[in-house]
């Protein structure tokens, strides 16, 4: 114990007899500041610790050399409020002290004062009161609630007692070096103590539990859903690789190589302390899964087995799901996707609607016949019997050890935080279990019994509305009442007198008690309603209509500021965390009157901010279903929301969940927050939507202010922190610098798609898509370096109807010799001619019309857009001969593959025959008459009807005419298969317009993309251009790349972030330019591009309370 002198200075205490127990006399030295005191449990004085002035040196143990190396105070840092606080450990205290200057504002303090004073003497200090204030270790991050007497000295140092130090691990007492008074030989079969208890049995406490037998998930008919991979932000990667490695070495989870019907979202959750939490969104699986109905113990079951109980234990399992391993079939369900491939659970993982009762039976096989052990969820309840307590406490002993070596023997693992040792009382299946029998539990009638009067006559009207509803079970209640309603008359002052004191005291007494206030039955039907208030939580347990227990508590400072959905959520939370014993395990509906936090639970979470995704989490291991109930109807729920405790004691999940601060997930430099918190404050948009975020949205678009409307669509991934906006992880940047957002977004001048997945982890606004995709179309930069534009979709020619109606012509050269090949687009059939060293007009004219004299004229001739082809002396032939012109578009040899295909056969056999020797002619012939693949037919017999003779014996029935009858429909069928090989990766580019600005493709030595204008489209995907310099020419729409300066923008690609219905333009067919002839083909007009509707969509009137895809 700590002994120090004090200050006779100090107050003091003149009750008789205060230490008449105590003889030791007080020590007379050097004096010194009261610093602590506390009591013990008859309200005595004990102990004070040092002030400041103290001299210690000159103090020596006895026969102790090395004491230096200890320090006389131990000091620890707690973070209280997010404020780092000084406070002294020590052992020798009985009760926690804090100065009233450490209490955080809206922490209230109950009056209790109690005289505390000094161990040996009769120096004092009056405390205030007491307070309950949420800590968290500054060393190892560990969270606790911890009782502190409250005093008004400012001298005074905070201080943590023995007890709470130990439950804290800050000290441990060796009690094998230490005697007490009820030792005796032969008595230490047995672990005396909780730390004992655990040094003991290390072995179950420590590690990841694995309980022997496996669990198996059976799923219903339902179709497998494979959902699609989430990102994941990079400022987490690193620790969520860490993550699933550590969890793979546990044997938690494992990569899964081979394909899965079933594959659910991954969701990362951080908590307090920075770790990563791995979990799933079984959201769809949990659909398709069969329920084990499997029995939970009832109290009824267990309270005939507590006769002449009078020690207690209580133990809980550590992440009692894990412990429960999956067979291989059901290991393949829990299959989840992540950047690095997909793993899949090996453990029973948290948020699977079976899991409560699949590990509530394999608990209950292994820890079967244990005497004086009952097991409920994870909880485990240890009692110990007998006619005298000391009886009773052999009797616990001899249960914990079997319990403990049963533990150990089954790999099951138990929660030492958790762990309550050796009480007279305990919670236990919603009852509270004592030495004395079972008895009330106060928390369930608390929220009424302390409920603050009523203090306006809005406050009276919600009041007695909750006495309305719960008149039908106690008529008596309208009459108590009365004095009540009647302030609430018109034109009646406000006068709360003795009439209404009592009234209000006996309706909380009757509503609080039965009949009104109903006991729990295990077979009805359970629901729960819960509201929250600007400032307050309620929640109501109800069966049949009927109450079954209240809660309430104040929302923290910091919880007040949630929006209005985050609060709603907490709000049911609070009341199943706070029910535990009646909820866990039992199918429940919970009651709300915020719409949208019916839909938010039956969306993705990974589309939920990060307070309403931990708060989903958590509700995941309850089986629970929310649906919507109007505000004037939720009574009970709405009025003990406004009347609260003023008790803000929260559970683990409700504290973590207000630690998580959403900016501090954004990687950003104090100046770039300081510059987005300030241009959000000028944002009238973004100050409208935190408006509607802490208020609530409407249900309706057309009730919303029209500067938000653009944000009702998503306003259920809306929330706000510290002043910044955020959309889920991304910040939501204001209009006055989305500009400089934009630059910093494109400066590694990446493609559109590579700047849009950028930012859509990053940041967003509204319209972010097409608003990057005209401003990456503006860079200068990318358009002066742009890579090369996607194929288009394949546009086969027509076919014809005859042989010879459609040829092709092009001009092709082997080792200096310049040859022309024509090819017929029906039967494939070429003519090759040596033009001699003359490519001029004639020399292919005189060639075009030997040919025409063997086959006949065609209607159309097909060429490229080079010469002769382009001269004035082929126009003169055409309109001679009468066939139409058609040119391809130069530098796109592509849009004449027909000819490109002749010329590389022709090409091929001119080689050969020359390497080889042979007749040129011969293998012309040979090729020709040699059938074609998927055709079943030669060239010559599509061309002529028959076969040719060649050099090679052949029976004469094959050389007699025979008309080829499938020519057509085999090549449209060849020409489907290519197209549908071809287009896998195309993408069909918008259709130009007279004057739009557009870069045109370098050639092949250059690398810069010329500015140029479009001045006319002359066929399909062919457009007529005239660039900087004043050339003019002509390209395929391949190579013009359009820009939006000078020009409006593209209408851009089908965007989630844009909302905007899918559209896309057609390119159309081919289009053939024709001289006027007598047998020219009608040129197409060119097609107009689509226009998209400025018309407001609206839901219909009737469809606004569903919600719709």
């Amino acid at each position: 114990m700590c002994m120090s002198s004090y200050d006779t200075s100090s107050s003091s205490s003149n009750r008789s007899g205060m230490q008449a127990r105590r003889s030791r006399p007080p020590f007379r030295g050097a004096q010194h500041n009261v610093r602590a005191i506390y009591e013990d449990s008859d309200d005595e004085i004990m102990v004070v610790a040092l002030g400041e002035n103290t001299k210690e040196e000159n103090i020596k143990a006895v026969g102790d050399n090395n004491e230096t190396q200890f320090q006389n105070k131990i000091m620890a840092t707690f973070l209280i409020e997010g404020e780092p606080v000084k406070m002294q450990v020590d052992c020798g205290a009985t009760v926690n002290v804090i100065p009233r200057k450490h209490v955080p504002l809206g922490i209230p303090i109950h009056e209790n004062a109690k005289q505390l004073g000094l161990f040996g003497n009769k120096a004092s200090i009056t405390s205030v009161g007491t307070c309950k204030l949420h800590m968290m270790n500054a060393k190892n991050r560990q969270p606790c609630d911890v009782l502190f007497h409250v005093v008004n000295e400012e001298t005074c140092a905070p201080l943590i007692g023995s007890r709470k130090a130990q439950s804290m691990n800050l000290i441990t007492v060796q009690h094998e070096n230490i005697a007490s008074l009820d030792d005796s030989p032969g008595l230490d079969k047995y672990a005396k103590t909780k730390s004992e208890v655990v040094k003991k049995y290390q072995e179950a406490f420590s590690g990841l539990g694995k309980m022997p037998g496996k669990v198996h998930l059976e799923v219903d008919d339902s179709s497998p859903v494979v959902m699609p991979p989430r990102r994941v932000p990079i400022a987490v990667r690193d620790k969520l690789k860490e993550e699933l490695n550590r969890l793979e070495s546990l044997g938690v989870i494992d990569q899964v190589q081979k394909p899965t019907d079933w594959v659910s979202g991954l969701v990362v959750v951080q908590k307090s302390d920075g770790r990563i939490r791995v979990c799933i969104d079984p959201q769809y699986l949990n659909r398709a899964l069969k329920r084990e109905h499997y029995p939970l113990p009832l109290i009824e079951d267990v309270l005939p087995e507590l006769a002449s109980v009078k020690v207690f234990t209580k133990a809980d399992c550590k992440e009692g799901f894990l412990q429960c391993e999956l067979d291989d079939k059901s290991s393949l369900l829990t299959t989840f996707q992540t950047p690095w491939g997909r793993y899949k659970w090996r453990r029973l993982p948290f948020g699977v609607s079976p899991a409560p009762e699949l590990f509530q039976k394999l608990l209950d096989q292994n820890l079967e016949c244990l005497t004086g052990v009952y097991k409920v969820a994870d909880d485990i309840l240890i009692v110990g019997r007998g006619a005298t307590l000391q009886e009773a406490h052999a009797d616990h002993d001899a249960n914990l050890d079997a319990l403990m070596k049963r533990c150990i023997e089954r790999k099951i693992v138990l929660n030492e935080r958790k762990f309550e040792y050796k009480t007279d009382r305990v919670k236990f299946i919603g009852h509270v279990l004592t030495s004395n029998g079972l008895q009330v539990d106060e928390d369930k009638v608390k929220a009424i019994t302390e409920m603050p009067k009523p203090d306006s006559v809005e406050s009276v009207q919600r009041f007695v509305g909750m006495v309305k509803y719960l008149a039908k079970f106690l008529p008596a209640l309208s009459e108590k009442s009365e004095p009540l309603r009647r302030l609430t008359h018109k034109d009646t002052p406000w006068e709360w007198g003795p009439d209404q004191d009592k009234s209000f005291a006996d309706i909380k007494l009757l509503v609080s008690s039965a009949p009104v206030l109903k006991y729990f039955d295990p077979e009805c039907q359970t629901e729960g309603q819960g509201d929250a208030s600007q400032s307050g939580l309620g929640f109501v347990l109800l069966q049949k209509g009927q109450p079954v227990a209240y809660s309430s508590r104040a929302l923290t400072p910091a919880e007040t500021r949630y929006s209005q959905i985050e609060k709603e959520l907490l709000a049911q939370v609070f009341g199943l965390e706070k029910h535990h014993e009646y909820v866990y395990g039992r199918e429940i509906v919970l009651w709300t009157d915020h719409k949208p936090l019916v839909s938010i639970t039956q969306r993705s979470l990974a589309t939920a901010p990060k307070r309403l995704q931990r708060l989903l989490l958590r509700l995941m291991q309850y089986d629970v279903q929310i649906k919507y109930m109007p505000g004037p109807e939720l009574y009970l729920a709405d009025t003990l929301s406004r009347a609260y405790l003023p008790s803000t004691e929260r559970s683990r999940t409700e504290a973590e969940t207000e630690r998580i601060h959403l900016v501090d997930s954004l990687r950003i430099s104090d100046a770039m927050k300081k510059e987005i918190l300030e241009s959000t404050a000028r944002d009238e948009e973004l100050c409208a939507v935190m408006q509607y975020i802490n208020e609530g949205w409407p249900a309706s678009i057309r009730d919303c202010a029209p500067e938000v409307r653009q944000y009702h669509a998503i306003r259920h991934e809306l929330t706000f922190d510290d002043g910044i906006v955020l959309k889920g992880l991304r910040c939501v940047i204001p209009r006055t610098m989305r500009p400089t957002v934009r630059k910093r977004l494109h400066t590694a001048h990446t493609g559109i798609d590579s700047t849009l997945r950028r930012a859509r982890e990053c940041v967003y606004w509204p319209g972010i898509s097409a608003d990057l995709k005209d401003y990456i179309s503006r860079c200068d930069a990318c358009n002066t370096y742009a890579v090369s534009q996607p194929k288009e979709p394949l546009i086969s020619h027509p076919i014809p109807s005859h042989p010879w109606q459609k040829v092709g012509c092009d001009i092709f050269t082997v080792s200096g010799q310049d040859y022309l090949c024509t090819v017929d687009y029906l039967s494939d059939y070429f003519e090759v001619d040596n033009l001699k060293g003359r490519k001029d007009g004639s020399a292919i004219i005189s060639r075009l019309k030997r040919h025409f004299s063997t086959h006949g004229i065609p209607e159309e001739i097909m060429s490229d857009n080079g010469p002769p082809f382009n001269s004035e002396q082929f126009a003169m032939f055409s309109r001679e001969y009468g066939f139409s012109h058609s040119t391809s578009s130069p530098e796109y040899p592509q849009s004449n593959g027909k000819v490109e295909s002749a010329v590389k056969i022709a090409k091929g056999l001119v080689k050969k025959a020359k390497t080889a020797g042979e007749d040129f002619y011969m293998s012309l012939l040979v090729w020709r008459n040699t059938p074609t693949a998927d055709m079943n037919s030669s060239p010559a017999q599509r061309m002529f009807g028959r076969r040719m003779q060649t050099n090679i014996p052949i029976a004469n029935e094959l050389l007699q005419p025979q008309l080829v009858m499938d020519v057509r429909e085999r090549k449209i069928q060849k020409q489907e298969r290519q197209a549908l090989y071809f287009n896998r990766h195309t993408r069909v580019l918008p259709d130009l317009q007279v004057g739009d600005h557009v870069r045109l493709q370098p050639s092949r030595h250059r690398d810069k993309w010329d500015e140029a204008e479009v001045k006319e489209k002359v066929g399909i995907r062919s457009y007529r251009i005239i660039t900087d310099s004043g050339r003019e020419l002509r390209r395929n729409r391949r190579h013009l790349r359009k820009t939006s300066a000078h020009s409006t923008p593209e209408i851009p690609e089908p965007n989630a972030d844009d909302q905007a219905p899918e559209w896309f333009e057609d390119s159309g067919q081919p289009t053939i330019t024709t001289h006027a002839t007598p047998m020219t083909t009608p040129t197409n007009p060119p097609e107009q591009p689509l226009r998209r509707s400025h018309r407001q969509q609206r839901q219909p009137q009737y469809l606004e309370d569903y919600v719709t895809n």
